[in-house]
């Protein structure tokens, strides 16, 4: 708020002490017409309001819509003075279609409101598509390992004009890459989940769509579980901290892999190039086994030093994070 209108709310308030009377304003239209607009265009129509009373008025305008701008936030008018604002609708955002929005004018003093609707019709200028969603995220439940079932989504292009859509979507999840709709066309996107390589766990991400008539992003979550006799391969902790150990000497830490579920299994761990000696096959792992990882310093830089150690199997895959502080 600048100092005319901290000024002039002092002396409104000095005012409204003495003058028991509030502010009527009185605005010039009641429904504020804008017509149709092509997108993605915009326009601007203005508006008068009068303080037809005795008392000062200071109040704010705003509108519910976010594709209305208000040239001003705050007005104030003296007894009996006019003003004016502009009032602009963007179309760039909004599909083809009718909208309403309401400009509300709020006294701060006395608790008047005015209220003016705002219409427009939205319609698509020519070579204009505009991409349409059947959802807004995808949460497909509980998947038991190796179910890899196909689903889809809808796309629309309710616009003029071929929408060309990019997708991009989690590593276990196939799809197209690209793909085209035409204008008042719906398709069934589809895309398969490939969970068999997944250990039981929940898992999260994204499906976005970018095209050239607007983008989307889906949030993305599953939860595998195992399939009755699978093993389920899991980790003692996290991470493995190997602690503080100074450059030259080994680093030493334990770490156990535990197999929860009925069967045995296979499994092969794979290393960075600087562990030392490393167990890298455990043959018919049913419960636990307990891994001793021993790493050479002399390879690694001073400082802190984060890696994984991957447990493959044909049940899943397995990372374990590590990290070790090296000092000289």
């Amino acid at each position: 708020m600048d100092k005319r209108i901290l000024s002039f709310l002092t002396l409104i308030l000095i005012l409204a002490s003495i003058i028991p009377a509030y502010a009527d304003l009185e605005v010039s239209e009641a429904h504020l017409r804008f017509g149709t607009l092509i997108r993605p265009k915009k326009k601007t129509l203005s508006i008068d309001f009068t303080n037809k009373s005795s008392s000062p008025f200071l109040g704010a305008v705003s509108t519910d819509a976010s594709w209305m701008s208000i040239s001003k936030s705050e007005i104030a008018l003296a007894p009996g003075s006019k003003g004016e604002l502009e009032i602009t609708v963007d179309s760039s955002s909004l599909a083809p279609d009718d909208y309403k929005g309401t400009i509300v004018f709020s006294a701060y003093l006395g608790g008047e409101t005015k209220k003016v609707i705002a219409s427009c019709t939205v319609m698509e200028g020519e070579n204009e598509p505009y991409m349409k969603v059947s959802e807004t995220s995808l949460d497909f439940g509980e998947m038991e390992r190796g179910s890899n079932p196909l689903k889809n989504i809808e796309i629309e292009n309710i616009g003029s004009g071929i929408l060309e859509i990019s997708l991009s979507y989690p590593s276990w999840i196939i799809s197209e890459e690209s793909i085209k709709v035409y204008p008042q066309q719906k398709i069934p996107l589809y895309f398969r989940i490939i969970n068999k390589d997944l250990m039981p766990d929940t898992y999260t991400g994204e499906f976005s769509l970018k095209s050239n008539g607007g983008s989307a992003s889906l949030p993305v979550r599953m939860k595998v579980i195992p399939r009755q006799d699978d093993p389920v391969l899991s980790a003692s902790a996290k991470i493995i901290d190997i602690g503080r150990v100074k450059q030259g000497r080994r680093g030493r830490g334990k770490f156990k892999i535990k197999n929860s579920g009925k069967n045995p299994c296979d499994v092969s761990i794979v290393y960075p190039d600087y562990v030392i000696e490393p167990e890298d096959e455990i043959k018919d792992l049913t419960k636990e086994r307990q891994i001793l990882l021993i790493i050479d310093t002399k390879k690694l830089p001073i400082g802190v030093t984060k890696d994984t150690i991957r447990i493959t199997s044909k049940f899943g895959i397995l990372d374990i994070p590590f990290k070790i502080e090296v000092y000289r």
